[in-house]
């Protein structure tokens, strides 16, 4: 059963958790290969009833493999514990509702609209092989680099109708995300993920902040959900976006909610009619946040090496490039010209993104979306 030697693998730090055990970063040394592969390892401490979950994840894993979903290597145990140990790729930027955490100002609609194609075409490889993933939620989307990628396969399994395994899923609902008729029925399907994927686009243009915020509790949540309500719009995501890409995934009657092969034409077309796309994510393949120091010790010692880039969110967008190289006590002026020049793009809305937000525009352009 055990696929490769634990003796290949060399475990550093924990980077998190998942839905069976803590995850930590390692490298794997595979045989004849002279450089180790960065991956990550999940150390699962299971119970008796959760071994079928844990099998189910290996199965969808091995079975789903697809550019956007998280990639599964091997698997094997560890001597010590006796614990089964999952090797997957490892996705240097973490989880997508973390990462929308931490900015500092809200990522730019071009910058959600490169996360959410990468969703949308992994969803879509699970769509066409009639699988539901039942727990898709921003922080169960990992970023390696420029791309999302689909994780977190444990409740994911081919559309069945047996009554008790369908039921079997009730206990681990992530209520704010769950569409109106599992409430009741527990009838999943695909049309249930797109659902799911409308709430994480809410996520998303709220920079990672819980959907339904403003009800009280979950039962709350649950029967304006069944009545049919539909999430307000994030205060920050354009009324084009909310009409077209959110509320098509929240219809109360799942028959009428696209598919995800229907929405990744829509994405595309989004994309591509944004001058401001095609030039700035061309122009700008790395950036850096810039970092200035104003107290008297470091005054002498400023160098900003990086060209920052910000990009407005307006109809005619432009860019601004603040560069200083060495400025010196006789240069404080020049600083402080720069200061309220990087103050007045700020409180314009210029979006200050770090590298792995900047999905590729020309990666995307060689993306087959029917392709496996």
């Amino acid at each position: 059963m055990w696929q490769i030697d634990y003796n290949q693998l060399r475990i550093g730090i924990k980077i998190g958790m998942g839905q069976f055990g803590e995850v930590k970063r390692g490298l794997w040394k595979r045989k004849g290969v002279v450089q180790p592969s960065d991956v990550a390892i999940k150390n699962l401490k299971l119970r008796d009833e959760e071994s079928n979950a844990f099998a189910q994840e290996i199965r969808a894993m091995k079975i789903l493999r697809h550019r956007f979903l998280v990639s599964l290597y091997e698997i094997t145990l560890d001597p010590m514990t006796n614990h089964k140990l999952l090797i997957t790729e490892f996705m240097n930027n973490g989880d997508l509702k973390k990462w929308l955490e931490e900015q500092p100002i809200m990522p730019s609609n071009d910058v959600l609209i490169n996360y959410a194609l990468p969703m949308c075409l992994g969803m879509a490889h699970l769509e066409r092989r009639n699988y539901v993933h039942r727990d898709l939620v921003c922080r169960n989307v990992l970023l390696r680099d420029q791309y999302a990628k689909i994780s977190d396969f444990g409740m994911a399994d081919i559309v069945e109708e047996d009554p008790y395994a369908q039921q079997k899923a009730r206990g681990k609902l992530e209520f704010r995300w769950t569409a109106p008729k599992i409430f009741t029925a527990m009838n999943y399907t695909s049309k249930a993920d797109v659902w799911s994927f409308g709430i994480c686009l809410i996520e998303m243009w709220n920079k990672g902040g819980q959907p339904y915020s403003t009800m009280k509790n979950s039962k709350e949540i649950i029967e304006k959900v069944r009545q049919g309500h539909v999430h307000e719009k994030p205060t920050k995501c354009p009324q084009e976006y909310y009409t077209k890409i959110i509320t098509p995934h929240l219809k109360k009657d799942r028959d009428e909610r696209l598919s995800f092969q229907a929405l990744i034409s829509i994405l595309k077309a989004l994309r591509s009619n944004r001058d401001d796309m095609t030039s700035g994510i061309k122009q700008v393949e790395k950036f850096h946040k810039l970092k200035t120091y104003c107290d008297s010790e470091n005054i002498n010692k400023i160098t900003v090496t990086n060209t920052v880039t910000h990009q407005a969110q307006t109809s005619s967008p432009y860019y601004i490039d603040a560069v200083a190289n060495n400025v010196e006590q006789n240069n404080i002026s020049l600083l402080s010209a720069m200061q309220k020049q990087i103050k007045t793009i700020l409180n314009h809305k210029h979006n200050l993104c770090n590298d792995s937000a900047k999905a590729s525009y020309n990666e995307y352009e060689s993306i087959d979306s029917s392709s496996e």
